[in-house]
């Protein structure tokens, strides 16, 4: 691949320093990285009224290196989260015909081929820096949240959004530019908090946009990757979403059925059955006796009580089995509720793009179970791998929020290659050894 010299100025051409190499790839993977925060639902360049423009300079590398692969290495299209987003292209534009989700089905198309083919150093370049980044924007949460636990009186100087996303204020002191908060408050220890989310439209989207790269940051085992994830699993917990504590409660349980069963069976089989029996028992028995369990819950703490989410998504899990069941080819009309992802693709991208899917659930519980294997007992990579199975299980289950756009599809790529490199050395290592 092309690459780009970039000299020092300043210095004699003579005894100048080795010129900095950057290739053209490795701009493409940060490209890819950041275009994760530029697009759909996290609104830190809408906010400053630059992100139609972010958007246009950022798809331009990622573009010319996916163009360069799709003509090298054209086999790679094969990829199944590769062939998701072809399939979802297809159905946008045969069926819906919006131009912004068709824009995004071919900006996952172009940074999937590159996240696929790009060189080690760049892929590697690319995780540290989307580790790097999405930590900075959870630390700048918590300086926010502990100056408003301090004092709540500053909450009037934080930024609100309304459910659609609009700004309701302006900058009127430097903790606005920290995070923005909704319109829910909570309780803790008698003090009144807030619900992180970032520059995010709500917290649920908190698992995608940084529960998904703390399990990346675990799992590259890098010193500075492990403190931003733990700055940004700290951030998760504090946001006091459901859909994080869901997560959590999944990790559980998988980490106990690991015990009895591998992680070759959890992804897909386990978390397939989940999702089969939670549809099950809301559509033949209701969501009284969940609802009941939440208000016992809620006793405990106010940010327990998710009933108003809980009703609509799983309400939303029901009907949208029902359309799925009946649009082998995928529908003309979109689910605005997230729920089960497998359900919700089925609208997007047909049974097809299902069967994508769940072919790459099943590669990557293949590489998941392999890293854990050569990892131990206590450490930060399977902490990563048992975050990342509960963030699985929570998305395909209950919550898919932006998991099949853009944002979605690129954190799966980069945390699957990830895991995949690894598994490469530690069989070179082996190798070497027994040799």
């Amino acid at each position: 691949m092309a690459v780009v010299e970039v000299v020092v100025p300043g210095r004699p051409i003579e005894g100048r320093a080795p010129p900095v190499i950057v290739s053209v790839t490795t701009v493409a993977i940060v490209a890819s990285a950041l275009l994760i925060y530029v697009s759909q639902a996290f609104l830190l360049t809408e906010m400053l009224g630059i992100k139609r423009l972010s958007q246009a300079v950022l798809i331009i590398p990622i573009a010319v290196a996916a163009c360069y692969y799709f003509v090298s290495r054209p086999g790679r299209l094969l990829d199944p989260l590769i062939g998701f987003a072809l399939v979802k292209l297809v159905t946008e534009m045969a069926l819906r015909g919006q131009a912004s989700y068709i824009l995004d089905s071919l900006a996952s198309v172009f940074a999937l081929m590159v996240l696929a083919c790009a060189p080690e150093e760049s892929f590697e370049a690319g995780v540290k820096f989307l580790v790097t980044f999405a930590g900075i924007m959870a630390l700048m949460a918590l300086i926010q949240w502990v100056m408003l636990f301090q004092d709540p009186s500053l909450a009037k100087f934080v930024i609100e959004v309304s459910d659609n996303g609009a700004v309701l204020n302006t900058i009127d002191h430097p903790i606005a530019l920290l995070a923005l908060h909704g319109d829910q408050d909570y309780s803790l220890f008698g003090v009144p908090v807030v619900r992180m989310q970032s520059f995010a439209k709500e917290p649920s989207l908190n698992v995608l946009y940084f529960m998904l790269p703390a399990c990346l940051a675990f799992l590259a085992d890098s010193r500075s990757c492990r403190l931003w994830g733990i700055a940004m699993l700290a951030f998760c917990v504090l946001s006091l979403s459901g859909s994080v504590f869901l997560t959590l409660g999944f990790a559980g349980l998988m980490w106990i059925s690991l015990f009895v069963t591998t992680i070759r069976f959890a992804i897909p089989y386990g978390i397939l059955i989940f999702m089969g029996v939670f549809i099950f028992a809301v559509k033949y028995f209701g969501l009284e006796p969940l609802m009941d369990a939440f208000t016992y819950l809620a006793q405990y703490g106010d940010f327990l009580n998710k009933g108003a989410s809980l009703t609509d998504r799983t309400g939303g899990a029901v009907l949208n089995t029902s359309a799925a069941l009946a649009s082998p080819f995928g529908s003309a009309t979109l689910s605005d509720i997230p729920g089960p992802w497998l359900i919700n693709s089925a609208l997007a991208a047909g049974w097809l793009g299902v069967l994508m899917l769940i072919w790459f659930l099943s590669r990557i519980g293949r590489q998941l179970d392999t890293y854990y294997s050569n990892t131990r007992f206590l450490s930060w990579r399977r902490l990563g791998s048992l975050l990342l199975l509960g963030s699985l299980a929570m998305i395909v289950v209950f919550n898919d929020y932006q998991m099949g756009n853009y944002a979605g599809l690129i954190l799966l790529a980069f945390i699957y290659r990830t895991i995949q490199l690894k598994n490469q050395r530690i069989g070179t290592a082996h190798r070497r050894f027994s040799a």
